[in-house]
């Protein structure tokens, strides 16, 4: 198992509790995805995994070792947070935000290396923006800035990567680009979490959903699965009807007559 969660509960200060006992468990090669409306959870557990936050109870996981244990270095060795593409970096090129991502490989006050360069080649390589590399990261396009992030996190040299709504603000053509990138990665042995409100990507690409609902995550199931009325009812509010072509489920559309 890359990566679990046992029984997480978290409340910011003075705020309600917004995760109840949460479950959550990514094998190497897999990609779950966490689906639920605004406000539900999302990214508060992809910083709990990250270990922005501390959760309340429970434990978390990474690569069988106890996350707690481990110090930033030894967690940044196993996990890489990639955030949504408009992360405001200025005045830096493209491989220089990606080198960032080295910053755990590297001892106090030095330099990246020779390898250092090599991890960034071999990561822009692997998300297909090898041509970009000295272009101003401020001039690049959304789609771009996101496969940027996530070559950084491939830099980093983690197993596991947490990925916050890469598919969001991008047009269909990136989404897709940025998605089917990421199912590479998993195919190549990655084990991935990447939160989404659109649950139609996580259909396409998805190896396993949950939903964040009322501070609780559902079982993770297959795609077709778990993106059933019930769940989505209660997640999003509204009614979806699914579209389906030779007996599989290949959309989820929002009936008309549905409101919150």
């Amino acid at each position: 198992m890359s990566l679990e969660v046992r029984g997480v509960s978290f409340a910011y200060r003075g705020g309600r509790p917004l995760l109840h006992r949460a479950d959550l468990s990514v094998d190497d090669g897999r990609q779950m995805y966490i689906l639920g409306a605004n406000g539900s959870g999302k990214s508060t557990l992809l910083r709990l995994i990250a270990g922005v936050l501390s959760p309340w109870t429970g434990e978390i996981l990474i690569d069988d070792v106890a996350a707690q244990s481990l110090g930033p270095r030894g967690r940044a060795h196993r996990l890489a947070m990639v955030p949504q593409g408009d992360v405001p970096l200025t005045g830096y090129k493209v491989a220089e935000v990606v080198v960032m991502g080295r910053a755990s490989q590297l001892a106090f006050f030095s330099h990246p290396a020779k390898k250092d360069w090599g991890a960034v080649r071999d990561a822009l390589a692997d998300v297909g923006i090898a041509e970009l590399a000295e272009r101003r990261y401020d001039a690049i396009s959304g789609g771009e800035r996101q496969l940027a992030l996530i070559a950084r996190g491939l830099a980093q040299g983690a197993r596991n990567l947490l990925l916050d709504e890469p598919d969001a603000h991008l047009d269909p053509a990136y989404q897709h680009r940025v998605l089917t990138t990421l199912t590479a990665l998993a195919r190549g042995g990655l084990a991935l979490v990447v939160t989404s409100h659109h649950p139609n990507n996580a259909l396409l690409f998805g190896d396993e959903v949950t939903f964040l609902i009322a501070g609780k995550t559902t079982p993770s199931r297959s795609p077709e699965a778990a993106l059933n009325d019930d769940w989505l009812q209660a997640a999003y509010g509204i009614a979806f009807e699914g579209v389906r072509s030779g007996g599989s489920l290949r959309a989820l559309l929002p009936r008309r007559d549905s409101g919150r």
